[in-house]
């Protein structure tokens, strides 16, 4: 039986109840009715609600195409963010692994310095915001 979660930008999404993946923070459920889309939902109600308001307000969530960014918050039956929906991946893997797999050409390699500087300018405090 699919799990409803209410959501800030849509009404609502259907997830099916068994995710296709889990880690530390986490599990990654298909979505029902769209396949470009994936939800994270986080474990025990620890989803970190002020950066996902922030993460949602970033641009880098309408640009890029090869990063998992928050599209849309989440919320469990009490009203409390419990995870996102982001774009849906068929092959993936870790930073790790593309970076020391040696058949993983340069153009592509070029590409994903490119995304991680984007993340990281999205996600760094500015110097202004610092309080030194």
């Amino acid at each position: 039986m699919p799990v409803y979660y209410k959501a800030l930008i849509k009404n609502g999404y259907e997830l099916e109840p068994s995710p296709i993946r889990c880690g530390g923070e986490g599990s990654i459920f298909l979505v029902q009715g769209n396949s470009s889309i994936a939800a994270k939902v986080y474990s025990h109600g620890n989803a970190p609600k002020e950066k996902l308001y922030q993460m949602l307000k970033m641009p880098l969530a309408q640009k890029s195409d090869y990063i998992a960014w928050p599209q849309d918050i989440l919320f469990n039956q009490t009203g409390t963010p419990a995870g996102f929906i982001m774009k849906r991946f068929s092959y993936t893997k870790s930073l790790a692994e593309m970076l020391s797999d040696t058949s993983f050409q340069w153009k592509k390699r070029i590409c994903v310095a490119a995304n991680l500087c984007d993340c990281l300018l999205y996600t760094s405090p500015s110097p202004r915001d610092s309080t030194s």
